[in-house]
């Protein structure tokens, strides 16, 4: 009888302990103010076209507009230098927007695309949505 009971404990313990990993990742879910999806997408041919797509998607009625920064790096070593001619403001308005570039790039190598969304709009402080993709050639 301990044994089972030792043993029906044990497994309740471990239940309850991974319980909250869970709620932890409901809770981790970003929200926005004024935009409820981005995305980007980097790929670089094999002649090295790089091809830059990124897309928001705010609000209706609320999304005003947005400024799109981004910039092509490459790796060096440990370090990330900016690619000359690989970087671009967009200033965008409407709820929702693709914008696309394309760049050739001179030598192979490990490449970065650093980006970062501004959302304005009515729903409160400006979404700054950022991150990289990285790809190579």
């Amino acid at each position: 009888m301990k044994k089972f009971l030792s043993l029906f404990l044990a497994i309740i313990m471990c239940a309850l302990m991974v319980l909250p990993i869970y709620a932890a990742e409901e809770m981790v879910t970003p929200r926005y103010n004024n935009t409820f999806s981005t995305s980007a997408n980097f790929s670089i041919s094999d002649s090295g076209l790089a091809t830059i797509t990124l897309n928001y998607m705010g609000f209706t009625d609320i999304a005003t507009d947005a400024t799109i920064t981004c910039k092509i790096e490459k790796k060096f070593l440990i370090w990330w230098k900016e690619v000359d001619g690989a970087s671009w403001v967009d200033y965008v308005v409407g709820c929702d927007n693709v914008v696309q570039h394309t760049f050739q790039l001179s030598k192979t190598g490990t490449y970065r695309l650093s980006y970062e969304f501004v959302i304005n709009g009515t729903g409160g402080a400006s979404d700054v949505i950022s991150s990289t993709i990285q790809d190579e050639y």
